[in-house]
């Protein structure tokens, strides 16, 4: 059995290579770094690189320990590493056949890490749309009112528009599929808005009457 490694920088296309080769060649088994918690694992990258960028801080007894048990096992012919380190692990390089360095630009590879984080934050931190079907929605003036939320760690929906303190059931909002394709508007959120668009009409309605009765009275009002 062989053991190849696959190395790059952080959002290098490890894993994506990785996944390519194990779709072309048969009787593989791969192993993913980022499955592992492992001690000695770095925060401060920063200050690592002062201390001299030692790649031993980290204890990889846990990827030994699983290399190790795939190649007694035999149970494949290349055991594929998506591994950051290549050659410049002590504890694992004994155990590598052939390395490769994936030599992706650093600003690739920072856009790559963009993008993925972001994907990664889906779920229930999502931003959502969706309809309230409560009844106590319709106290709230959110009945048949488009909401945008998002459901917390804890199961607990939080409406972010319209703007309001209610905190509905998550079994009464209907996801929506897709965001709505209008401009989000709530009347209850802005009082001058019903003023302008039911009251101010009816005010020149009634003005327009009052004045053209005012008019008709000192046109005809010697007749009667």
């Amino acid at each position: 059995m062989k053991v190849i490694a696959i190395a790059a920088v952080t959002a290098g296309g490890k894993t994506t290579t990785v996944n390519e080769i194990k779709k072309r060649l048969s009787n593989v088994q791969t192993l993913h770094f980022d499955d592992y918690a492992f001690e000695g694992e770095v925060d401060n990258f920063y200050q690592w690189v002062l201390d001299g960028a030692d790649y031993n801080v980290w204890k990889l007894e846990p990827l030994e320990k699983d290399i190790l048990k795939v190649k007694n096992s035999g149970i494949c012919d290349y055991l594929i590493l998506d591994y950051p380190f290549a050659y410049c692990h002590e504890q694992i390089r004994k155990y590598i056949d052939a390395a490769f360095f994936i030599d992706t630009p650093l600003d690739i590879a920072l856009a790559r890490r963009i993008l993925r984080d972001m994907g990664n934050a889906s779920g229930k931190e999502d931003k959502m749309w969706g309809v309230c079907l409560d009844s106590q929605s319709i106290q709230e003036g959110l009945s048949q009112t488009v909401i945008q939320y998002k459901i917390k760690e804890n199961g607990e929906a939080v409406i972010i528009l319209p703007e309001t303190a209610y905190k509905p059931d998550i079994k009464y909002i209907k996801e929506l599929p897709v965001p709505p394709q209008h401009k989000h508007r709530i009347t209850r959120n802005y009082p001058i808005y019903p003023f302008f668009t039911c009251g101010l009409p009816l005010l020149v309605v009634l003005w327009n009457t009052k004045r053209h009765l005012k008019l008709s009275w000192r046109k005809f009002g010697n007749i009667y």
